[in-house]
């Protein structure tokens, strides 16, 4: 008996991030035979790097398991028309780590008719791999119009001619190893995904008062004694691997060591642990010291406290070569200070108030740093903007924001700083789910991937001045609750959605029909690359959306 399946074998041709700047396209369907398929630099440049971006995509656009099918069902094809190459250039077509304002456009045109070939032009290496990830969303495998029985590698609706670039230059996805340690493997389907996303950072918080899983060559012992284990631990080796393979795909790693609050963990060892207040607080009674349980907040009233850290923050961003360096400053106790008696002296001996004492601990910070870390330039959350007195955050600094629009206008007010948004009520991925006393989390509801790419980032932001300090966003995957096997899920795609708004933040009169179905194609397209993604809708509405839409 003959089977007629629902799913016809058409594979529907769509873009993430939506939409390009500029497509035009035609009716036109071009083979690919993936034996003879060319990916050729025509850069003329020896040191390019281009090779790297080409075996990367090679192995996207080609997977193994369709690799072989694809070319045995091309050669029962009777005179197709041929895509033979794509030819790419890059007048910088080197690579070192992402640059903050790194050039991301590019220029690609698919040819239809006669020897049909591909060109992608860009300037930076980092725009080649968003122009190569463009043709491998237009790269399908599967049924030619419903005519062809056979899958085949092709690309639809030819001729194509494309230009596209981002709108924000920063467009990222924090992880939380310091509260559930990740694996390397983990880490890297992370920047698989990015990379998938056309998005390019990802932020590490390393460091927080449940655990310091990064080895130190300076302070050992921060690591022993801090980390859960010594399985979850990360050497040098470890982040060199990482950032390696996070550089090769266009992803920033940019490392968070808090260096105020949340930091129970930098003092565990018994030599150091004078340098961090409460951290004996025991049971219930963590409400008054902490945001939540463990408590511990570096302590600026011990005299060796600044050289520790310091010393630390050298290192760390020694390790991590991207040029900026995140230092926390969130969520500071006062009551977890007062009460203990070393910053007592320190605030009776020098005739402080708290915010004078946190004002001297900042700049003792960045005279020390200025000289260790020359060039480095340093994130902080919103909090360090709103302190009083103030704290002297400068024009080459970035603010995280999270809070609300009030707090995003006084970090206009108080600086002249950069800013990241981050808003809990729209991108913060652990909202809507349960705490780490099986309660519902401390922020609700769940921010959904529709809900997410909706969100306007800057609305009611109406000064020019402000909106060009803006430098893009970051959703937020905070690890109380999530771990190797749940997190990337739980990241993807909500973190595409943000990200997609970023790239192309003036995006308007798509109906949700188009936007489920794209992000829905987008999330099997990052499953079908090894990062597990959470569906969009059910495969009913994907393979016959008039029956839902």
């Amino acid at each position: 008996l003959a089977v007629a399946y629902q799913n016809n074998g058409v594979k529907r041709q769509s873009f993430w991030p939506l939409l390009p700047s500029s497509a035009t396209s035609g009716s036109a369907p071009v083979i690919i035979n993936p034996e003879s398929f060319e990916f050729r630099d025509v850069s003329g440049n020896p040191s390019s790097n281009i090779p790297d971006a080409i075996a990367i995509y090679r192995r996207i656009i080609f997977p193994v398991n369709k690799l072989h099918k694809g070319l045995a069902n091309f050669r029962t094809l009777l005179d197709p028309v041929e895509l033979a190459r794509i030819e790419i250039s890059a007048s910088i077509p080197t690579s070192g780590p992402p640059q903050p304002q790194e050039d991301e456009s590019f220029s690609l045109i698919v040819q239809s008719a006669g020897s049909a070939y591909a060109t992608l032009q860009a300037t930076t290496y980092i725009g080649v791999l968003r122009g190569l990830e463009t043709f491998a969303q237009l790269v399908v495998y599967g049924v030619i119009n419903g005519t062809q029985s056979a899958p085949v590698f092709h690309v639809p609706n030819a001729p194509w001619t494309i230009r596209d670039q981002p709108r924000f230059p920063h467009r990222g996805v924090l992880v939380d190893p310091s509260r559930t340690f990740l694996p390397i493997p983990t880490l890297k389907a992370v920047v698989d995904g990015l990379l998938a996303s056309k998005m390019n950072v990802m932020h590490l918080h390393m460091s927080d008062s449940q655990s310091f899983p990064l080895q130190l060559a300076s302070y050992p012992n921060i690591t022993l004694y801090g980390a859960y284990s010594p399985e979850e631990v990360y050497s040098a080796d470890d982040i060199n691997e990482l950032v390696v393979y996070a550089t090769k795909r266009g992803v920033r790693v940019i490392p968070e060591i808090e260096s105020s609050s949340h930091s129970r963990a930098f003092g565990l060892a018994p030599e150091l642990q004078h340098i961090v207040a409460c951290a004996d607080v025991q049971g219930a009674a963590w409400s008054n010291y902490c945001a939540e349980p463990p408590c511990g907040q570096l302590n600026p009233g011990s005299a060796d406290t600044l050289p520790v850290v310091t010393t630390v923050l050298q290192e760390v961003g020694t390790l991590f070569p991207d040029s900026n360096m995140h230092l926390g400053f969130d969520e500071i106790n006062q009551k977890c200070w007062l009460d203990d008696p070393v910053f007592q002296r320190y605030l009776l001996v020098n005739n402080f108030t708290i915010g004078q004492a946190l004002q001297a601990y900042f700049i003792g910070m960045r005279q020390a740093l200025s000289q260790k870390l020359p060039g480095k330039q340093f994130v902080y959350w919103e909090e360090a903007a709103l302190q009083t007195p103030p704290l002297p955050i400068k024009a080459t600094d970035t603010v995280q924001v999270w809070n609300d629009l009030a707090a995003l206008n006084k970090v206009f007010q108080n600086t002249d700083a950069s800013v990241i948004i981050s808003w809990y009520t729209s991108v913060y991925l652990d909202c809507g789910l349960t705490n780490v006393f099986g309660n519902p989390a401390w922020c609700q509801p769940f921010n959904t991937w529709l809900s997410i790419f909706q969100n306007d980032p800057l609305a009611n932001v109406t000064d020019p001045t402000y909106i060009s300090r803006v430098k893009g966003g970051e959703v937020c995957m905070w690890g109380e609750v999530q771990g190797p096997a749940s997190v990337l899920p739980a990241i993807w795609p909500r973190a595409a959605a943000y990200g997609g708004r970023l790239w192309n933040y003036d995006i308007y009169g798509l109906s949700q029909s188009e936007v489920v179905l794209s992000m829905s194609d987008h999330a099997q397209r990052l499953t079908a690359r090894g990062v597990p993604a959470s569906p969009v809708t059910v495969p009913l509405c994907s393979i016959s959306p008039n029956l839902c839409f």
